[in-house]
C-alpha cells in the first residue's frame, strides 16, 4: 500500500522494466530471481523504513537460496506474470483497492 501511495514516475518506470525482465525470463530460476527483484523494488518505493527492511531482508534470504529448475506448468507461470502485472499497474495507478485485490490473487 505504501508503494501505491508514494510511488514516483521513476518508481513506475523501474517497476515496469523489472516486470519486463520477469515476463521474458528464459527459465524458472531466472523467473524467480526476477520476481524477487521486482518485490524488492516495490519495497523500495514504500516509505515505511522498518517494514521495508524486514521485507528486503526476507527477500535477500530467498535470493541467496539455491533454486532448482523444476518442471513448471506454463499456465501457472503465465498466471504469476499476470498477477505481477496487475500489481505493478495497480501501484502505478495509485489504486489501493486494486493493490489489495492483486495482493490477494498473489497470495492464492
Amino acid at each position: 500500500m505504501g508503494a501505491a501511495r508514494c510511488r514516483t514516475e521513476a518508481d513506475i518506470a523501474e517497476l515496469r522494466a523489472l516486470l519486463a525482465v520477469l515476463t521474458e525470463a528464459p527459465d524458472w530460476p531466472s523467473f524467480l530471481h526476477a520476481n524477487w527483484a521486482l518485490h524488492e523494488r516495490i519495497a523500495a518505493a514504500c516509505p515505511n523504513a522498518t517494514a521495508r527492511a524486514v521485507y528486503t531482508a526476507t527477500l535477500g534470504q530467498l535470493d541467496a537460496a539455491e533454486v532448482r529448475p523444476d518442471d513448471v506448468d506454463p499456465t501457472y507461470r503465465q498466471h504469476r506474470v499476470q498477477v505481477h502485472h496487475d500489481l505493478v499497474e495497480a501501484i502505478a495507478a495509485g489504486d489501493e483497492a486494486a493493490v489489495r485485490a492483486a495482493v490477494a490473487r498473489h497470495n492464492e
